[in-house]
């Protein structure tokens, strides 16, 4: 059975959303480093939270190059993570819209958090990962050959 491409697609997506998230980290740093950031009667608040962020994006980091990982092999725990992690990323990025604002950068962002839950929760990503047998030539156990 050969992979569906939307669950290379997700793969690929998750790779890309780990790149993404690395190559902001020593951004975030370098930005709390900043002189511009030293000055200012808020400056202090500002570095914390700029280092805090860059904290937590790097924790993001291993569980997207994880979750990438697994959905290229058609593990079953990567994409239960990848439908908890996207699900929480929507949740984060629009739980202002559960007090009455709207913030259309985070509409924006969220928007391929949706596509990505919604490529997870279709038939043939579902199926696919959810099968009885292995069907990649990396999931198969050795051949065993015939002695006779």
């Amino acid at each position: 059975m050969k992979r569906p491409a939307l669950l290379t697609v997700l793969a690929v997506a998750h790779l890309l959303m780990g790149l993404l998230t690395l190559s902001v980290v020593p951004y975030l740093f370098f930005l709390a480093r900043s002189p511009g950031m030293q000055v200012g009667k808020d400056a202090a608040e500002t570095v914390h939270f700029l280092r805090l962020g860059a904290w937590a994006m790097a924790a993001c980091v291993p569980p997207l190059f994880a979750v990438a990982w697994g959905l290229w092999r058609a593990r079953r725990w990567a994409w239960g993570l990848a439908l908890l992690g996207n699900v929480l990323w929507l949740l984060a990025l629009l739980s202002d819209m559960f007090d009455g604002q709207v913030d259309r950068d985070n509409l924006a962002v969220a928007v391929p958090f949706a596509v990505l839950l919604v490529f997870l929760l279709l038939p043939t990503v579902r199926r696919f990962v959810f099968r009885k047998t292995a069907a990649l030539p990396g999931n198969m156990p050795a051949l065993q050959t015939d002695k006779a």
